[in-house]
Order: structure tokens, then sequence, then C-alpha cells
């Protein structure tokens, strides 16, 4: 099930009033600029999650068979809890669910 943030925005009408061609702009610039993966990606993240209306966004790599969780890019700052290279179990974070979904999922508080 989408969440209504996700939801409105392929609707068009994201939750923080950014406009939708505004925000496709921004995350063409982000990943066309000349700069590493992690970098793209977090400029990606961040005009995804301004577009949403959500507190960050996360790429991580993980592996599922053996259950390791590693940021590769995040929305967070370095004195949030999650920050580029850190590594935990799968199993002790949201991605876990995704997994098992095997698709789309949306966490809430």
């Amino acid at each position: 099930m989408l969440s209504d943030a996700l939801r409105r925005s392929v609707m068009g009408s994201p939750t923080s009033g950014v406009d939708a061609a505004a925000a496709r702009r921004r995350l063409d610039e982000a990943v066309s600029a000349d700069e590493s993966f992690p970098e793209c990606a977090e400029r990606a993240l961040e005009v995804g999650a301004e577009y949403l209306g959500v507190e960050s966004g996360h790429v991580t790599a993980v592996d599922t068979g053996t259950s390791r969780w590693e940021v590769v890019a995040t929305t967070d700052s370095p004195v949030d809890q999650i920050e580029p290279g850190s590594v935990s179990d799968l199993q002790t974070t949201y991605c876990r669910m995704t997994v098992e979904a095997g698709g789309s999922v949306a966490a809430h508080d």
C-alpha cells in the first residue's frame, strides 16, 4: 500500500506544495551532475524528500545473504542517527519490510 504522501505525489499533488515540474528539473540536475554516485544520490534524495514532504531519505545497499545493510547516501546530517557508511543487520532496519514485501512499502510513526 502506498503512503498518503507518495500517493499524492504520484497523482501530482505533493504534500510540500513544491511544483512537480520544478522538482523534476532539480532531480534531472542532481543526477546529471559530474559527481560521484553517493553525491548525486544525496542531492536526488534531498529533492525527493522536499517534494514528498518527508524528513529524510536514504539509499542503502542490502545483502540478503548476509543480512548486511549499509547506507550509501542519506539526507540526514552526521549528527543524526544515520550517516553514509553506517552498517547494520538488515533485520534491525525498516528496509527489511521492503525486502520481505518484495516491493514498495510505507512506514509510519
